[in-house]
């Protein structure tokens, strides 16, 4: 993944708190990303939809830039989940950050003061042989 500040392929997952589906997606993911060229920490939501044909998914992936103390409180709070991977874990981080409205949206991250937010890009990581 494409890191948003420096533009090296090293942005990466360091953790990841699956969160119940809402009607629009078969999977939401918040993660917590860092890129291992710079200096750059965020947060970030992966929704998954697998409906329609077989060969027929949709992804949203979208990172978030957050003051560092918000940062941080997500990253404990999803470090501190005895059960990152169960939806159904009643933890204090999937009951704050899965949480969905009224109309079955996902807003788990609605009021941590979401400011820039950017669209994950992927480009291939191409090795150069030897000469």
């Amino acid at each position: 993944m494409v890191c948003p500040d420096c533009g090296d392929v090293g942005l990466g997952v360091d953790a990841t708190l699956a969160v119940k589906p809402g009607w629009m997606w078969d999977e939401i993911d918040v993660q917590i990303i860092a890129c291992r060229a710079c200096a750059f920490r965020g947060v970030a939501t992966y929704c998954e939809s697998r409906r329609g044909s077989l060969d027929d998914e949709a992804v949203d992936h979208h990172g978030y830039r957050l003051p560092q103390p918000l940062l941080e409180v997500i990253e404990r709070r999803i470090a501190d989940c005895p059960n990152k991977r169960d939806e159904t874990c009643t933890c204090i981080a999937h009951e704050h950050l899965g949480r969905s409205n009224a109309g079955g949206h996902f807003c788990g991250l609605d009021d941590a003061a979401l400011r820039d937010r950017f669209v994950i890009a992927y480009r291939e990581i191409v090795e150069s042989s030897p000469p």
